[in-house]
This record gives C-alpha cells, sequence and structure tokens, in this order.
C-alpha cells in the first residue's frame, strides 16, 4: 500500500513509500479509505523539520492531518458507524496525564502537559496513505 512520509532529520524529501495495509485489531476499530487529504503550512514546515515528530522507534513520519475518508470495514463492537460512511477523523489525541483536566475532557487542543499526539504531525502516521484504522 503506498503512503506519503518525510523522514525528519535525514532530508527535507517527500517520498511515496510502501507500508503495510493496517488491519483492524480491536473491535472497536474502523478501517477507512482515504478519499481527500488537505496541504497547509503545517504540512510544510513538517517537511521543512520546523515542526513535528515521527512516531516513536519509526524513522519516518506519514503526512496528512486533514483528511476525508470512507469507512470500508467497522470492528463488531462499532456503534453508529457502518462500511460506506464518510467521516472526518480526529487529529489531536489526549495527553496520557491523569491530571491534565483538558484531555480528561475531552479537550486535547487545549492539552496543558503538551503530551498529546497529533497524526500526521506529532509522533502518530498521519492520512495521506490508502487506507488507515481508527
Amino acid at each position: 500500500m503506498k503512503a506519503v512520509a518525510v523522514y525528519p532529520g535525514k532530508s527535507h524529501e517527500v517520498k511515496v513509500i510502501d507500508v503495510p495495509e493496517p488491519r483492524l485489531s480491536s473491535p472497536t476499530q474502523v478501517r477507512v479509505r482515504t478519499l481527500e487529504v488537505g496541504v497547509c503550512g503545517t504540512d510544510r514546515e513538517v517537511v521543512e523539520g520546523l515542526h513535528g515528530a515521527t512516531p516513536r522507534g519509526e524513522d519516518h513520519l506519514i503526512v496528512g492531518h486533514e483528511c476525508l475518508g470512507e469507512v470500508v470495514e467497522v470492528g463488531e463492537g462499532v456503534e453508529g458507524l457502518k462500511a460506506g460512511d464518510l467521516v472526518v477523523p480526529r487529529v489531536r489525541r489526549p495527553c496520557p496525564d491523569a491530571d491534565c483536566a483538558p484531555c480528561r475532557e475531552g479537550h486535547p487542543d487545549f492539552c496543558v502537559t503538551g503530551g498529546y499526539v497529533e497524526r500526521g504531525i506529532q509522533g502518530a502516521h498521519g492520512f495521506c496513505v490508502e487506507y488507515f484504522v481508527e
């Protein structure tokens, strides 16, 4: 499966790479086919090395934090979504700190620890890939 990635710290190149197609590993996950990915100034900053970080243990970051996708598979524990539904996935994920009230209350955009994760930007692969799992 194809994905678009950068290699922070090594070069400022954007490369099309091959990655394994994701599979559901939990009954509460969905597999999504990427239909559209937006490109903005944040992506430019990630490519230039001014912003962003790879997921732990990875040497690359799949870019793309603005996405429209189509659900292609749902886990048996998923309610309210079905194959064919269009989705806009959440980019910023809460930090693990139990004392971070904004993250615990579902507002990771106001994280006070800085330990949040952002798909395609900070510590998690983005959506510029054929399929992803949420």
